[in-house]
């Protein structure tokens, strides 16, 4: 069962594999050993439908990332107005 947790993180982004390869979440750090899937969202959400323009859609970036320590994490970079922020989402399990 997954755990939702929705938590800001530092990730350290390798540039030139263009995937996360750490990240930092309650004062541990967890190597990235994979990328399972990635995807991205530039969807409206649900209360904006009505609002089609892209400034309202999300910008997102997501990763499933399994971790050297064993866990696997759902992580995505928030890319909306000028932002750049992680997001630790869910605990996959």
């Amino acid at each position: 069962m997954d755990e939702f947790i929705s938590e800001p993180i530092t990730v350290d982004y390798d540039e030139e594999r263009m995937a996360p390869a750490s990240l930092r979440w309650r004062g541990q750090t967890y190597a990235v050993a994979e990328v399972l899937s990635a995807w991205q969202d530039w969807h409206a959400p649900s209360y904006a439908d009505h609002a089609r323009s892209w400034i309202h859609r999300r910008h997102r970036n997501y990763y499933v990332v399994r971790t050297t320590q064993g866990p696997i994490f759902e992580i995505y970079l928030d890319r909306a107005a000028g932002k750049r922020d992680w997001v630790l989402l869910k605990r996959k399990g």
